[in-house]
């Protein structure tokens, strides 16, 4: 049975890191750029981080809470977004990716956040366009980037937005979702080096802001 579950373990390890969805390889590629350019450090909250998949790049000394709705690999606070149990403007960067679309008020979630930050610091934020609906336990928004720019706009200066693929992106993985077309994920990363980005027809769009004094 041990030998059984290291079997598994390592199957489920290597189809996360060959068969991602392409919008999860264009997003990793934008936020891993992001990244490079900045010193991220003190007290960062990864929202809805699950298994913390950006810990990697991030300050080994820096205070890193991940906030999750219920418990998961590397919660270590349970809480809901709309409700963030942190003391006003202690947080020196924020990380939500992939969670505002699952809540029922995104406006006040990026109140929340902004009420929680510092000055200055600096949020990225990702959320799907063209993609499919993937209830978590529920699934309610799509924001085109134009809808973004006006919800940030009273709390938050936008540094970067950028789209996840276009025209042939979307039409990609569409096809993935045809039964028996799965195989061909392997091809991603290939697929995410080709596209040209375009607003108008992006998986997904991802944002650089920082909060406004």
């Amino acid at each position: 049975m041990p030998q059984q579950n290291y079997i598994i373990k390592k199957l489920r390890q290597f189809k996360r890191k060959h068969f991602r969805s392409l919008s999860i390889e264009l997003e990793e590629r934008i936020l891993a750029g992001w990244f490079q350019t900045r010193k991220w450090s003190g007290n960062i909250i990864d929202i809805g981080g699950g298994s913390a998949p950006y810990s990697k790049y991030l300050d080994a000394a820096a205070n890193v809470i991940n906030l999750n709705i219920e418990k998961c690999n590397e919660t270590n606070l349970i809480a809901d977004a709309h409700s963030i149990p942190i003391k006003k403007g202690s947080i020196d960067a924020v990380i939500i990716t992939n969670v505002l679309e699952h809540v029922r008020q995104p406006e006040k979630v990026l109140n929340e956040i902004a009420e929680v930050m510092k000055a200055g610091g600096e949020m990225m934020l990702v959320v799907p366009f063209m993609f499919k609906v993937h209830p978590n336990p529920e699934d309610h928004w799509r924001f085109t980037y134009q809808s973004l720019e006006l919800m940030l706009k009273d709390n938050f200066e936008i540094i970067d937005l950028r789209a996840s693929g276009g025209r042939f992106s979307v039409i990609w993985e569409i096809l993935m979702q045809i039964r028996g077309f799965e195989i061909f994920k392997f091809l991603n990363r290939f697929i995410a080096k080709l596209d040209m980005e375009s607003k108008d027809y992006a998986l997904a769009y991802s944002i650089l802001a920082r909060r406004k004094s």
